[in-house]
């Protein structure tokens, strides 16, 4: 059988080669590589650019697929893409048992981005070197995003009433895209130790610190320590010293006034956090930001012994807050239970949540037997979602899906390429 000519058998790319950034020539001369570049720097800064693009790739892998040579992709990929397809089939079918109809139709037309991974796969496999192209876009993405938080803290008074958004929707959504990309990069310059690449690293940092989102910066310290860690594990007297020139930077940035002679905003949401758990601990009331998750937590642990099987069906978070909700309740949050195993667990029982773990498992599987950056850059990715959806989700809203969709696909693409040359053959034959 012929041999498809996308896939050439060359050598597996060293650790320069995967490090390095793609120059402005070689991104004319790759349009694939010039669109995963722009795609990874819209979704944090330009708003709907990131989910436009998203669809556009989508349909022209669905062209590039109908025109041929077919791609033919290895079965770990096709696991990955199947359990994203199942999710949103049971989505669908709770349409079936859903309280309200417009909710959920709302919610499965959400989620149709699970749809599109193969179609934009196809695409992004045309690309000459696919995580090359996303570093760069990240490395673009996370400087303007830090010259924008820079900006912000000098001039808004109250940098936690206002908070830092860039181009997403919201601070938190602007976090969960930023803190996988300063992880990403951190990994890249552990290796490269290049300039670059370590400001793009600082400003994600400001940019965290900044949107005055706790979780998310809590998040990126503790995986930051963690790739520290596995870095310099053959090393401990390196790691220590990282470690405490990490914790004395860590400390002063907290503490660093702003424009406007107040502090970050890292350092005065911890001391309020600790007093919004003793406030709804002492009296129960949501009506501040932990509180008001911790009532929905509650709401949600409710509603899922109701139906614990299949649940109340996709898009019932609004009505299920409504009829659960005690009446003391005073500024509840309807949309969602900011916790994405609550969410899933609500709406579609344990079935919901087993195929949720089918999903990521099969993203692990699809990832690991790639070159080393790429494993570990999906093992961060994994790691970081799956922590930031204790108090938030990363299934639910239009950006948040392209993002993880989207990162789902490039990951694959670079792992494709990556692979061994006895893989590729027989992923192709």
């Amino acid at each position: 059988m012929r041999l498809l000519p996308l896939f050439t058998f060359k050598p597996i790319p060293s650790v320069e080669s995967e490090t390095r950034l793609l120059s402005i020539p070689s991104l004319r001369a790759s349009w694939p590589d010039a669109l995963i570049a722009f795609f990874f720097f819209a979704m944090p800064s330009i708003k709907i650019m990131g989910e436009a693009l998203f669809l556009a790739m989508a349909v022209a892998g669905l062209y590039l697929y109908w025109q041929g040579p077919r791609l033919v992709l290895p079965k770990r990929i096709w696991c990955l893409a199947a359990s994203l397809a199942a999710l949103l089939v049971l989505k669908a079918l709770s349409l079936f048992w859903a309280a309200d109809l417009q909710l959920a139709g709302r919610d499965v037309a959400t989620h149709l981005h699970l749809l599109l991974f193969t179609p934009v796969l196809i695409l992004l496999m045309r690309a000459t070197h696919p995580w090359r192209a996303a570093l760069t876009g990240i490395t673009a993405a996370l400087l303007f995003c830090g010259g924008w938080a820079i900006v912000h803290a000098l001039y808004v008074e109250d940098v936690i009433r206002h908070r830092l958004e860039v181009g997403a929707q919201n601070a938190l959504i602007l976090c969960a895209i930023v803190v996988p990309y300063t992880l990403w990069l951190s990994l890249v310059w552990l290796r490269s130790r290049q300039t670059l690449i370590l400001l793009a690293v600082l400003a994600g940092w400001l940019t965290v610190a900044v949107s005055a989102s706790r979780t998310p910066f809590l998040v990126l310290l503790l995986l930051s320590l963690v790739i520290v860690f596995w870095y310099f594990r053959r090393l401990p007297r390196v790691w220590l010293a990282s470690l405490l020139i990490f914790g004395a930077a860590i400390s002063v940035a907290l503490y660093t006034p702003t424009g406007k002679s107040s502090t970050l905003a890292i350092s005065v949401q911890v001391q309020r956090a600790l007093t919004e758990i003793e406030q709804y601990n002492s009296n129960a009331v949501s009506d501040t930001s932990v509180g008001n998750r911790l009532e929905l937590w509650a709401i949600a642990r409710e509603a899922f012994w109701e139906a614990p099987w299949l649940g109340h069906g996709a898009g019932s978070a609004p009505t299920l807050v409504k009829q659960y909700a005690p009446e003391k309740s005073s500024r509840m949050l309807k949309h969602h239970f900011h916790n994405q195993y609550f969410q899933i667990a609500t709406e579609l029982g344990a079935v919901g949540l087993l195929l949720l773990a089918t999903l990521l498992a099969a993203a692990w599987f699809a990832l690991r037997a790639s070159s080393s950056l790429i494993t570990e850059s999906a093992a961060v990715f994994l790691a970081s979602t799956l922590l930031l959806g204790v108090t938030s989700i990363f299934l639910k809203q239009g950006l948040l899906n392209t993002f993880f969709i989207g990162s789902l696909s490039v990951l694959c693409a670079a792992a494709i390429h990556n692979a061994p040359s006895k893989r590729v053959v027989k992923a192709i034959l």
